[in-house]
């Protein structure tokens, strides 16, 4: 039977929901359930007073955002990892390199989807879930695609020589991943954060994760003659091969909170 961890003093108190910090002998894990009325009186009030919560899941951060209790990741970060449609607004505000794309919301503004683009284009739905975006190269696919929901996003289709993975922690990115030519997107290559080829790419990610307040986000980025556009953003790995040998993520956070970073 695992030993129960003893709680830390409340000024000094790190909780988390999601299990992923088990073994980090700083953080007390309650675990995620139903509703808030599945905690104790007691647990409720650490909530309460705790100095930060970890992976509170998607459902109870803002509730916790709203009562003023730090969390990590933040708020923002799960809502952008979640909607591709406040990728997109937060690229175009914020004049980001990207594709060329365009919210559609309705059927009259769909009808003019082929007076903006050229196909073949890319469909995208508004949530980022798996199984939503969408190749098209024929009109008629066009029609049926778009109808199976009220808005879409639209992108210009890229030819891309190069695509690079940024792990980001804490505002920092952490790790970069080169997908490889030719193979599933699960498959990449460790690449420096002091390649020069990245210089870029890493300068307006840190511009993106201040702004936007992303503190746990892995974000895509495109190389298409010599020019790097962001692609989008998504949930970080678990682990990804460096140079140096193989990271952990939940390991790198535990490591953080053991230094006062988080």
């Amino acid at each position: 039977m695992k030993e129960k961890r003893a709680v830390p003093e409340r000024s000094n108190l790190r909780l988390a929901l999601a299990p992923f910090l088990d073994l980090c002998p700083e953080v007390v894990t309650l675990g995620v359930r139903p509703c808030l009325d599945d905690y104790s009186e007691q647990e409720v009030e650490w909530l309460r007073n705790a100095y930060r919560v970890f992976f509170p899941t998607r459902k109870y951060v803002d509730i916790l955002h709203a009562c003023q209790i730090p969390t990590f990741p933040c708020a923002t970060t799960y809502r952008y990892q979640r909607s591709r449609l406040l990728q997109q607004l937060l690229f175009s505000y914020s004049d980001c390199p990207h594709p060329h794309s365009r919210i559609y919301y309705g059927q009259r503004q769909k009808e003019r989807i082929l007076d903006h683009f050229k196909l073949p284009v890319l469909v995208m739905g508004t949530l980022n879930v798996p199984d939503t975006i969408h190749l098209i190269r024929h009109a008629a696919e066009l029609d049926r695609i778009i109808n199976l929901q009220h808005s879409v996003i639209v992108r210009e289709l890229v030819q891309f020589s190069e695509r690079i993975q940024l792990v980001c922690v804490q505002f920092e990115p952490i790790g970069a991943l080169r997908l490889l030519e030719g193979q599933p997107s699960s498959i990449t290559e460790p690449v420096s954060l002091d390649h020069a080829s990245l210089t870029k790419p890493l300068a307006v990610t840190k511009q993106l994760l201040q702004a936007a307040r992303l503190d746990d986000v892995l974000i895509e980025w495109g190389n298409a003659g010599g020019s790097w556009q962001v692609i989008g953003m998504t949930r970080p790995p678990l682990k990804w091969p460096t140079p140096q040998g193989t990271m952990n993520r939940h390991h790198y956070i535990c490591e953080l909170i053991q230094s006062g970073a988080l």
